[in-house]
């Protein structure tokens, strides 16, 4: 399952929210729980949910984000700049691959800093997230 809805992810089987774990609010326990948006939903129709929205949904990204503010920690973040960062940079370096395959398939020639500056055109980066190429 991917931290953000849509992409490149499998559909899972619906399911049923938990009934044993005391972190899920009582409200929530036993009810189905959709891995995929419904039509009506405007951005992501069909999708697939992604982890934060799954944890939402069963209450338990409140309750873990209050947990760690009564800690004095952060909210959750699963969006860390040090975890992020190699994986943005191997998302770039194929898409430059692959912009090198398509420009020789024509009959172009295409350098790798152009590739990369192609695809940072097409997929830019989060300021927040540090890469090295």
């Amino acid at each position: 399952m991917n931290l953000n809805p849509g992409g490149k992810q499998a559909i899972l089987r619906g399911t049923t929210i938990p009934t044993d774990d005391p972190n899920i609010p009582e409200q929530l326990r036993g009810r189905p729980q959709s891995m995929v948006f419904d039509e009506s939903h405007p951005l992501f129709a069909g999708k697939a949910k992604g982890v934060q929205a799954v944890l939402e949904e069963r209450g338990l990204w409140t309750h873990y984000s209050q947990k760690a503010r009564k800690a004095g920690k952060t909210n959750l973040n699963l969006r860390c700049k040090t975890c992020n960062g190699p994986n943005v940079a191997k998302d770039l370096l194929k898409k430059s691959e692959q912009l090198i395959k398509e420009a020789e398939a024509n009959g172009f020639s295409l350098s790798h800093d152009t590739s990369i500056k192609e695809a940072l055109a097409t997929h830019p980066v989060p300021p927040d997230c540090e890469i090295d190429l």
